[in-house]
């Protein structure tokens, strides 16, 4: 009968350790099945974030679809030699013979605001530098229906949506410059933003003229226009009406 007991004991000990065993291997696996949905979530999370090269190429992607130029016609960069001494620089348009001249000085004010690349137009005929003089020889360009050539162009035009175009009111009208630059350029579906200095004049036909030329599918946006000795105190007026543009 002890015998008995003693078999019955070694038995139920055996099998008190096989079901702790058992209740192990049960905890462990229970363990590992929750772990495991939260290691593949995380790496899911990885995944979706973007890499910090990917965010970089993005932000450039949107900086290079929105490019700017700022190209205009200045009489300073297009004039006979300069000699201060033979001219009144105070006289009525004479000052714009300065580098950069009225025109250039605007262009500066909308890049100091805007994020633009800038472009002179320059062509192969030098006006005097007697504003006179050279009235009468753009009048002369004019009823002839000359335009004069460009000494260079804008070689990655693709890459600009929107371009600024500044210019002076010459005769009363778009300087010749001006239509030998829109002839030598594919503006196509581009957005055309005009700005005028003039003298006593104002726009007088330059927005009508270039609207003439401009190709159909151009968006034209409000223009700009200050009288000449105007420019040198415009930079705020310049801001308002680039901000009432969104820029």
């Amino acid at each position: 009968m002890k015998l008995c007991k003693k078999f019955t004991s070694i038995a139920l000990a055996l099998l008190l350790i096989f079901s702790m065993s058992a209740c192990g291997q049960d905890s462990q696996s229970e363990t590992e099945t929750v772990s495991a949905p939260a290691a593949s979530q995380s790496q899911s999370q990885a995944d979706s974030v973007p890499s910090s090269e990917e965010t970089e190429q993005s932000s450039a992607d949107d900086t290079d679809s929105n490019h700017i130029l700022v190209a205009f016609f200045s009489w300073a960069f297009n004039a006979t030699a300069f000699e201060p001494d033979e001219y009144d620089v105070d006289a009525v348009g004479q000052a714009s013979v300065v580098i950069p001249g009225d025109v250039g000085i605007i262009a500066q004010y909308i890049e100091q605001r805007v994020d633009a690349d800038e472009f002179v137009i320059t062509v192969d005929y030098k006006y005097s530098s007697d504003y006179n003089v050279c009235i009468y020889e753009h009048r002369d360009q004019r009823d002839r229906g000359e335009m004069p050539n460009l000494t260079s162009w804008v070689e990655n035009l693709d890459d600009y949506d929107t371009v600024f175009l500044g210019f002076p009111n010459w005769n009363y009208g778009l300087p010749m410059p001006v239509r030998s630059f829109v002839d030598g350029h594919d503006l196509s579906g581009k957005t055309i933003i005009p700005f005028v200095t003039h003298g006593t004049g104002g726009l007088a036909r330059t927005i009508q003229e270039l609207n003439e030329i401009l190709p159909d599918d151009c968006t034209i946006l409000q223009e700009y226009d200050v009288y000449e000795d105007d420019v040198k105190s415009a930079q705020d007026e310049v801001n308002e009406w680039l901000e009432n543009l969104g820029y």
